[in-house]
């Protein structure tokens, strides 16, 4: 069976940005200060063995999360992953307030200092230029059998180019997955959905007639609010996710590749000036006119945009499920289950196919790299190598080395049960019982999102499972199940 896993970077990301903050010092330092540790690189490049075995004498890594926010290295699955692998991550993030990684990481190549892992984004050239990253295949080809495993035939996309064709990073995207939910293009409520007897929309028109629709029927939230028939979050970089990428999504029915439509030849056109997208963006032009998008989707600023979702009062939005997730934990949590989001397969015409669940590959670009500064890389490879395999993977997704149960803030699942389930993808969630749109029909199906997955739900398990309001919910839903 195909291994759906996600990428290291993906979980080295996240256990960095969500677990580590400053390691204690387990009787090491950065690169290891014993003389077993400290000479680990120096045996590798002498071909000795000794570092065949596994060893897992405490070390701490430096490492940079140019996306990440700070947090402690003191719960369970962090405790767990040092006794596996003997190491600890002390980590540090951007200093600019907005989380742009350029200035930290332009300092460092100024200073030639390095931490012995680096997540840079879109720094990673100027490291690159700057020989500040270690080639990694001969590391990951002599101590990396999980990485090899988990990439399989896309290893050959890590390689930098066809002139240098060295591993400097390991992607921080998904590898091998499947998405079976619709997202990063067109949302409407699930009560507006309700309303149109779940039928959903497939054409921009037909999702235009459905917010003017709710609009006319709900003009005000039960506090007395105006609600508002579309907004974005279109100040700073966010635009990418409310305005450039449905644009593409949408108008062109291509997937999303950047700023860039790719046709069947190869060649790269700039999607932003194609036909398709000039309608699209008369389309919205006309809304807001007719005063169903936001007068203020282009100065609002993005702590602007959360709030107005997360009360509940926008029907509709063109948005990334990451980004808006955080405006439905709070409408959970609010009782307010029937205004959170459901992505829908809209295209500017009949005939097109909306691209979002197309799987194009490992995305590469954006990854994790071990510098030269690092004093141990054998250490550092096996630790990512760790994080690639299934303890690894489990360990960290589930949360459950050592337990009987998934624990989530509002549920207990039992394992032998999970492992019945089907695992459509990883993914940051506030446990929410929701409703999956296949693009192709209009079959609902029951899932169960949790916080690092989504799972579907035989009938059975669902009328068992306990969640949030589960009885209001699944009343206000109007579940057919």
């Amino acid at each position: 069976m195909k291994r759906k896993v996600v990428s290291l970077m993906l979980v080295s990301a996240m256990v960095a940005g969500m677990l580590a903050g400053c390691g204690s010092d387990s009787g090491s330092s950065k690169g290891g200060s014993s003389t077993e540790t400290g000479s680990a690189a120096e045996a590798s490049s002498s071909g000795e063995t000794a570092d065949d075995a596994d060893d897992k004498s405490p070390i701490t890594f430096e490492y940079f999360n140019a996306d990440g926010k700070n947090g402690n290295w003191d719960n369970p699955v962090a405790k767990a992953i040092t006794e596996a692998t003997g190491v600890t991550l002390d980590v540090s993030y951007p200093v600019a307030s907005q989380g742009d990684a350029k200035e930290d990481i332009a300092l460092m190549i100024a200073n030639d200092e390095y931490p012995d892992m680096i997540y840079a984004k879109g720094s990673a050239t100027d490291l690159y230029q700057a020989g500040a990253l270690i080639d990694m295949t001969d590391l990951i080809e002599k101590y990396g059998p999980n990485i090899k495993k988990m990439y399989g035939a896309e290893m050959e996309k890590l390689k930098w180019s066809q002139d240098d064709p060295g591993i400097y990073q390991l992607s921080y995207a998904g590898v091998n997955q499947k998405t079976l939910t619709t997202g990063g293009s067109c949302q409407i409520q699930w009560a507006a959905l309700k309303e149109n007897d779940y039928k959903y929309p497939k054409t921009l028109d037909e999702y235009e007639k459905m917010i003017k629709s709710y609009l006319a029927a709900h003009p005000k939230t039960e506090d007395g609010l105006d609600m508002i028939g579309i907004t974005m979050s279109a100040s700073d970089w966010h635009w990418m996710i409310t305005l450039g990428n449905p644009a593409g999504l949408i108008a062109d029915a291509s997937p999303d590749n950047g700023q860039w439509i790719i046709d069947d030849e190869y060649n790269v056109h700039y999607k932003h000036v194609t036909d398709e997208e000039k309608e699209y963006f008369k389309w919205l032009c006309r809304m807001y006119n007719e005063g169903i998008l936001d007068p203020n989707f282009a100065t609002q600023t993005d702590d602007d945009y959360i709030a107005k979702v997360a009360s509940g009062r926008v029907v509709a939005i063109t948005d990334a499920e990451w980004h808006y997730s955080q405006c439905e934990a709070t409408l959970v949590a609010d009782g307010k289950v029937d205004q959170t989001y459901v992505g829908l397969p809209v295209t500017l015409r009949e005939d097109q196919v909306e691209k979002a669940l197309l799987y194009q590959g490992t995305t590469v670009g954006w990854g994790i790299g071990i510098t030269k500064s690092c004093e141990d890389p054998v250490r550092a490879i096996k630790f990512l190598d760790y994080l690639c395999s299934d303890e690894g993977q489990i360990l960290y997704h589930w949360k459950a080395r050592t337990t009987s149960s998934m624990m989530t803030d509002s549920h207990i699942v039992p394992m032998k049960k999970l492992q019945k389930l089907s695992l459509i993808r990883i993914m940051q969630r506030t446990p929410v019982l929701t409703t999956t749109l296949d693009s192709r029909s209009t079959e609902q199906v029951p899932t169960l999102k949790t916080d690092s997955h989504t799972l579907q739900l035989p009938k059975s398990l669902l009328l068992q499972t306990t969640i949030q309001q589960k009885k209001k919910d699944a009343k206000r839903w109007d579940l057919k199940c």
